[in-house]
């Protein structure tokens, strides 16, 4: 959809990495293949006179992250493409948002815990030991206004 400019910008969790094919809707051939990464993933291109290699895993050069690469079917070339910025998740705090839901911030606690492993596994531990400090205060914020909520429905 952002590729057709049919929508305005790219949103995702975590690390990214993808590739997409854009075919013609005419001859029904492959025109471009599109990829990315960005800071947490990693994305390596390979290429010789008889392969083009896209791979998450492997010793081959790195694509720059935030950056829309492409290869070229006709000129049998990688074009670099626009800058393209897909955010990691934002940091929630109970105090600065109205959780309506308990599921919501359980929702939220979840996404912290899967960046903080894809920091891990990315070897970025000063930024892990501050995603789990945010987590463990909003498991105890959590564990607090549930216990109000029991509290206040226990009282009745």
């Amino acid at each position: 959809m952002w590729l057709e400019n049919q929508q305005p910008e790219v949103e995702a969790e975590g690390s990214v990495a993808f590739a997409c094919l854009a075919v013609s809707k005419r001859t029904n051939h492959a025109e471009k293949l599109y990829f990315y990464r960005n800071n947490g993933a990693q994305l390596g291109i390979y290429r010789d006179k008889t392969l083009f290699l896209l791979a998450s895993e492997g010793n081959y050069a790195s694509v720059r992250e935030n950056l829309l690469y492409f290869w070229d079917y006709q000129e049998r070339q990688v074009r670099r493409g626009e800058f393209l910025d897909i955010h990691s998740p934002v940091s929630f705090n109970f105090s600065q948002h109205d959780f309506n839901y308990f599921e919501e911030a359980e929702a939220v606690i979840a996404s912290l815990e899967q960046e903080r492993d894809r920091l891990l596994n990315a070897g970025e531990y000063t930024r892990v030991e501050e995603i789990e400090e945010e987590i463990n205060d909003l498991k105890d914020q959590l564990r607090e206004k549930r216990q109000g909520y029991l509290d206040t429905f226990y009282s009745r």
